[in-house]
């Protein structure tokens, strides 16, 4: 028997792409998680590693609220593959594919959007 499960929280580093592949959805985007930890002189430090995603889905109706800087809570599996470089070069990559995201923070820009509405005298409609 083997498992191959990841669960990651971290931030979005570009804002999502969306296209259709063979007629299925995909959402692609970074994924930045960051490590903070204390070295042994006692000064903080961070690690951050960078995730490639891809979410496959029925809809893209969370699509909007992939915006850079968005913290999400991400489950899936991890894939390696392998690409070519602008050099021609293979790279080898280890890829996240999506299952499962919950959102755990607005984008900075939707919130302002939001409160512009709430203090509009117009309906937004």
């Amino acid at each position: 028997m083997s498992l191959n499960k990841t669960t990651v929280i971290g931030n979005l580093g570009a804002d999502c792409t969306c296209s259709v592949v063979n007629g299925l959805n995909v959402i692609n985007f970074n994924l930045c998680v960051t490590e903070r930890y204390k070295d042994q002189q006692g000064v903080q430090k961070e690690i951050s590693s960078w995730f490639s995603a891809s979410y496959w889905c029925k809809s893209t109706a969370i699509s909007p609220y992939l915006k850079k800087g968005t913290m999400i809570y991400a489950e899936g599996k991890v894939e390696a593959k392998i690409y070519k470089n602008k050099e021609g070069v293979q790279v080898p990559q280890l890829s996240f594919r999506v299952s499962h995201i919950e959102l755990l923070s607005k984008p900075k820009e939707q919130s302002v959007q939001v409160e512009d509405l709430n203090n509009s005298e117009e309906p937004p409609f």
